[in-house]
């Protein structure tokens, strides 16, 4: 065991996680908390019909609605899942069924995605959280 001290190597000297980081500044504990309890309740009993199945893809998200204009700062989501048609959110903010907008999220693979969709499913959920689905308007093969 070692004892830090004044010549102990600072976090990013260590190559560690920073406090920011750490704390869940841009990935709230309480997400991975709302998210597990989802995914815990979900039923595996019923039968799957679609046509991309989902697959689950943790990320933070920003949805920016065009009926909101370009200075409006987008809106944060924490995806659950994710097919090549859409995907599955939570998000402290309402937002609003049938809106379009641009999505901006990482994909499975790291690269970042940019497309359009729509607002195809938004309820209160849980403790002021809504859980929700986008659909993009184009399929988005590399997510399959």
């Amino acid at each position: 065991m070692r004892l830090v001290t004044d010549e102990s190597p600072s976090l990013e000297e260590a190559n560690l996680p920073t406090p920011l980081e750490v704390e869940g500044a841009l990935w709230p504990r309480e997400v991975d908390l709302i998210l597990s309890a989802m995914e815990a309740g979900a039923s595996d009993t019923h039968l799957c019909r679609r046509r991309n199945p989902r697959r689950t893809h943790r990320v933070r998200a920003e949805l920016s609605l065009f009926a909101h204009g370009p200075l409006v700062s987008p809106i944060v989501l924490y995806t659950r899942d994710v097919t090549a048609d859409g995907i599955g959110f939570i998000s402290r903010e309402r937002v609003t069924l049938g809106y379009n907008g641009m999505i901006k999220f990482a994909s499975p693979d790291g690269r970042i995605i940019s497309a359009q969709c729509g607002v195809y499913r938004c309820r209160e959920s849980i403790n002021g959280w809504y859980e929700g689905a986008l659909m993009f308007t184009v399929e988005q093969p590399s997510l399959a």
